[in-house]
């Protein structure tokens, strides 16, 4: 998600029009209005101010959610070690058949 996106959807989120936002900020409107479409872009004591005014951190702000992201990637990397330690369990615990295999194609 963008900033432009979070910035728009945590006004509405908070039920505050464009105005509002901006006397918050002591701001224009048409400031706001540039930011949640991407004309341009607040500046860092801004950022810092809607941080505060939407229980964001900076990063959660600026990057969008992080929190999912990491989430998204450790589920991952677990279901990766899950598909390696599938293998080799099942390998383990067939030893006998893939022998009885081998066993039977080098005799035949």
């Amino acid at each position: 998600m963008n900033l432009q996106t979070i910035i728009k959807e945590n006004r509405k989120k908070n039920n505050w029009s464009q105005d509002d936002l901006a006397k918050k900020l002591n701001i224009s409107r048409q400031a706001v209005s540039k930011w949640e479409t991407g004309e341009s872009i607040p500046d860092i004591d801004k950022l810092i101010i809607l941080s505060g005014i939407f229980s964001l951190t900076l990063d959660e702000l600026i990057k969008g959610n992080t929190t999912e992201k990491t989430i998204v990637s450790e589920q991952q990397v677990i279901v990766k070690k899950k598909k390696k330690k599938t293998i080799i369990d099942f390998l383990c615990s067939h030893w006998w058949l893939i022998i009885t295999i081998v066993w039977y194609i080098l005799l035949n």
